[in-house]
């Protein structure tokens, strides 16, 4: 992941002085974008993150397609780069791809890495434990025939936790709905100190 730190232009005699805008080329934690580059914005002040923005650019094409915020376009890339979209990929690659390009700065999926992370941690506490059992798991997938539907746990910026589930058709590959439910307020879990952040 190569990073570029780049301060606001100049020009822009309305912006404040201490805005900073970092870009990323993120593609290779992408193994399946091969045809363009995913960049990804944050822009912040004072060392604060306040917004953050994905962009996919195609090789040797001028368009430019806004990921963030967009079922439409999130589809795109993938009917883009994938012609041919497997079960695998709706587990392994596509929650990450959504959540990296739509969930606020400092959120991540869960997975059995958490659980074992807080384990080995200092912090004993049994309702984080038991909480973290129930999120800590593999997205499921369910196909049935031309439908899909993807379901995994989020653990947010502010330590609460919410569950996404995304639907769609396989041929073609569309994306026709997320859902987002907080199913655990900020401060039920008793966490480490940037315990899952990426």
């Amino acid at each position: 992941m190569s990073v570029l730190k780049m301060s606001y232009p100049a020009n822009a005699s309305d912006a404040p002085s201490d805005l900073m805008i970092q870009k990323w080329i993120v593609t290779d934690s992408f193994p399946w974008i091969k045809k363009g580059e995913l960049i990804y914005y944050k822009i912040g002040r004072r060392g604060l993150t306040t917004s953050s923005l994905a962009l996919y650019a195609a090789k040797g094409d001028q368009e430019v397609i806004t990921v963030s915020g967009s079922l439409r376009d999130a589809a795109r890339v993938v009917n883009l780069e994938c012609p041919e979209i497997e079960k695998s990929f709706l587990k392994e690659q596509l929650p990450k791809f959504f959540v990296f390009c739509n969930a606020r700065p400092g959120c991540s999926i869960m997975s059995q890495d958490y659980l074992d992370a807080f384990n080995n941690s200092n912090i004993k506490d049994e309702k984080t434990h038991d909480a973290l059992v129930s999120f800590c798991k593999e997205p499921q997938v369910l196909m049935q025939e031309n439908n899909w539907s993807v379901v995994f746990f989020v653990l947010n910026e502010d330590n609460s936790v919410s569950e996404w589930r995304l639907k769609g058709t396989a041929k073609p590959f569309n994306i026709l709905s997320v859902t987002i439910s907080n199913i655990m307020e900020r401060g039920r879990l008793v966490l480490p100190q940037g315990f899952g952040r990426p």
